[in-house]
C-alpha cells in the first residue's frame, strides 16, 4: 500500500513496531506521553491484525 504521501507501508512490520512502543511506554512515568504511547503500540497491533486478515483472505 502506498500513501497519497508516496510512503509504501506495505513492508512495515507492525507486529515488532507494537512491541517497541509499548517498551517504550513502559519506560515513562504515567501520564499524556505514556498513554499517546500505549495508543500508538494499540494502533500498530490492530495495523498488523488487518494485515493478517488481508493475507489470509487473499487480498494481501
Amino acid at each position: 500500500m502506498v500513501l497519497p504521501d508516496d510512503i509504501d507501508v506495505s513492508n512495515v512490520d507492525w507486529t515488532n513496531l507494537a512491541n517497541l512502543s509499548r517498551r517504550d511506554a513502559e519506560k515513562l512515568p504515567p501520564g499524556p506521553k505514556r498513554d499517546a504511547e500505549i495508543d500508538r503500540a494499540l494502533a500498530c497491533e490492530a495495523l498488523a491484525h488487518s494485515a493478517e486478515l488481508l493475507l489470509q483472505a487473499g487480498m494481501g
